[in-house]
This record gives C-alpha cells, structure tokens and sequence, in this order.
C-alpha cells in the first residue's frame, strides 16, 4: 500500500499545487480567456482527476479476486448506483482468464474513463459493455446513445477528449488497439483490443 500513499501523498498534490499556480499566473496576467492556457489548465486538471482515480477507485482486491470479468462486472453495477445510469454488461468469456496485473489494471481504467466520459459528455443514461475472447487477444466493446462526436484520428482527441486519448495512449503500450466510431447524433462504438501476452 505504501506505493498507492506515495502516489496520493506527492503526485497528486504536486499536480494539485501546479493547477493552482497557473491558475494565479492567469489572473494576475490577465490571460483568464487566452484559448492555450486554458487548454493547458484543463489537461492539468484531467491529469489530477486520473490520479485520483487510481488511487481511490481501483481496488486491487477486486481485480486480484474476481479477475477482469467480475470486476467490470463490479464497476458497472458501481456506475449504475452512484450516477443512476444503465449499464448493461455481458461477460462472453467462458473459462476465467490468467492475465498480468498491468494488463488487469489498464482494461480496468480504459472502461472507467469511457464511463466518466458517458457521464460527463455523452448525455447518454445506458449503455453497453461486452467482453470476449479471440485468437489470443481480449476485445471489450463499448457503445452508447450520446450526442456522439466527430469522428476523427486519435491525436486529435488529446485537447478534446483528453480522456479517450490517454486511453489510447495506455492501450499503445501494450500493443493493442482503440478505435472509435462515432459521429454527432450517432453515439459511440469503441473497441478495446489487447493481445494476451504470458
């Protein structure tokens, strides 16, 4: 536990501190309007929430105990009670699976963060969630009917959708893919895929 109260303990409260000096640097330059500070205070400010919520929502018992499956299971019964939303998840992976702590935890916050953003964004009070098994690789798929978005590549995401872009970015490191398929009006398809590596 010591390194989860380090991270709580420095991290998140030196990122604290720097969202709140660019803040006074804003106001005493009178740059409260200027597009790229506002920007750069946001994506500080989404840096900060994802520490927190490694450190208080994910519960390593859960993902240790219950594998992947029961704890998306978990999370989406979570979702539903504390933001009144349907969350319908469906587990299509017969035999439980023997994965390694980081992909675990990295599937894990990828589907949290496309919750946050459905709560946030998307305007939408359902959605689906499925995970399955194929040749080799885990697939979780996401859709709901939100406002949607402009469908476009990845990068584009980091001002955005800083969200969607740090999942890409975690889902990169472990040779797996992210793709997103939505248009405004239309609601959102997103795909996690992430090969099973011993």
């Amino acid at each position: 536990m010591g390194s989860i109260a380090d991270l709580h303990d420095t991290v998140s409260q030196t990122v604290a501190w720097g969202v709140s000096s660019l803040s006074n640097i804003m106001d005493e330059k009178g740059l409260q309007q200027d597009e790229d500070f506002i920007e750069l205070k946001e994506t500080f400010q989404q840096a900060l929430e994802e520490i927190r919520s490694l450190t208080f929502q994910i519960n390593p018992l859960i993902l240790q105990f219950m594998g992947i499956e029961g704890a998306l299971k978990e999370l989406s019964a979570e979702i539903n009670y504390k933001h009144g939303v349907q969350i319908n998840f469906s587990n299509k992976i017969k035999n439980p699976l023997t994965i390694n702590d980081t992909l675990k935890t990295v599937l894990y916050r990828s589907v949290r963060e496309l919750f946050m953003n459905m709560i946030k964004h998307s305007e939408s009070k359902s959605a689906e969630l499925s995970i399955l098994l194929e040749n080799e690789s885990i697939i979780i798929n996401y859709r709901d009917a939100g406002v949607g978005f402009s469908n476009t590549t990845i990068e584009t995401y980091q001002r955005s959708h800083f969200g969607l872009f740090s999942i890409n970015e975690r889902i990169k490191i472990l040779n797996g893919q992210f793709i997103i398929d939505s248009n405004p009006g239309a609601g959102a398809n997103i795909k996690i895929i992430v090969p099973i590596v011993e």
